[in-house]
């Protein structure tokens, strides 16, 4: 598992602080700059199957990217860079990277009890764990609420409407919370119609807050997968200079999209893969090539040594 990580005052001892025993499952890539993250989401996006987007970068370099995009937004560039993450989660979000594999990771945001307990009541969801829901509903959500609103809660909770649950009690949770940066660009996602994007605050809980949010992706057998076929892709073309079977191995890639499929069109882009591993190479009259120390090269089935 591959994880860019955004942060302008980015520590390998902070690193390893806050992913604890997950820094043993993932290779993390660290970018200390905008114009350096932009130009690596741009390119190699491939590359990564995790992000953690700090919001304000105001270490970055004040390069001429920096003053571009500043200008068309008709910002000065210091103002920019204090919400340049944002920026660049619109640039992920337009290359069709999947907004649940990005999180904000920052200071600037605070968090307000109901807030807290909707993000417990997420991590609940995600881990699939029933008697913590019940718990998080019972002993977090419900006592902070109005008997208005705890009757409204009732209701989606009896119905198992917890998408309607949240987008009923989010905006109560935020009501006038709006003074920092990521709860000023949440209200705008909100007025756009658009789910807004989930972050972490750096503070009391920011270990075990990071760590919950990243273990169900890590594990993810979809992300495995396609990470081990790339990387794996990725080797094999470094081990020989024949062209055709270079572009082979790079080729098997778009079988597997940045984003994941649902379980229907799965089965079809694992059929396509399939076919697309044996089909191309057996057209060609490939065998599988021995382990030697030889490079690996396309070779005619009839001259082809055959391999048990």
């Amino acid at each position: 598992m591959r994880i860019l990580w955004v942060e302008d005052y980015f520590t390998t001892e902070k690193q390893q602080s806050w992913l604890g025993d997950l820094n043993q499952r993932c290779k993390v890539v660290p970018i200390k700059d905008y114009s350096t993250a932009h130009t690596t989401i741009a390119n190699t996006l491939e590359h990564y199957d995790l992000v953690i987007l700090d919001i304000n970068l105001e270490n970055s370099t004040v390069d001429d990217q920096v003053k571009t995009t500043a200008n068309s937004f008709g910002l000065e560039n210091n103002d920019f860079l204090h919400e340049a993450g944002f920026h660049l989660f619109i640039q992920l979000l337009e290359l069709g990277f999947s907004k649940e594999r990005i999180i904000f990771f920052t200071g600037n945001v605070s968090e307000t009890p109901l807030q807290r307990a909707l993000q417990e009541l997420h991590y609940a969801i995600d881990a699939q764990d029933a008697m913590q829901i019940d718990s998080v509903l019972k002993s977090q959500l419900l006592p902070l609420l109005s008997t208005q609103d705890t009757n409204k809660a009732i209701e989606f909770i009896q119905q198992s409407a917890l998408d309607q649950l949240f987008q009923y009690l989010e905006p109560l949770a935020d009501s006038g919370n709006s003074r920092n940066t990521y709860n000023q660009f949440k209200n705008r996602f909100r007025d756009a119609r658009i789910v807004p994007p989930k972050a972490i605050k750096k503070g009391e809980h920011e270990q075990i807050d990071l760590q919950r949010w990243a273990t169900p992706h890590i594990n993810n057998p979809y992300l495995k997968l396609r990470r081990g076929i790339i990387d794996g892709c990725k080797k094999l073309a470094t081990l020989t200079t024949d062209l055709d079977l270079q572009e082979y191995f790079s080729g098997l890639k778009r079988y597997l999209p940045l984003t994941e499929p649902n379980s229907t069109a799965k089965n079809s882009e694992y059929l396509h893969l399939a076919r697309a591993i044996v089909h191309d190479w057996d057209n060609n009259g490939h065998n599988i090539p021995a382990i030697t120390k030889d490079p690996i090269s396309f070779s005619s089935r009839t001259n082809a040594k055959k391999h048990p």
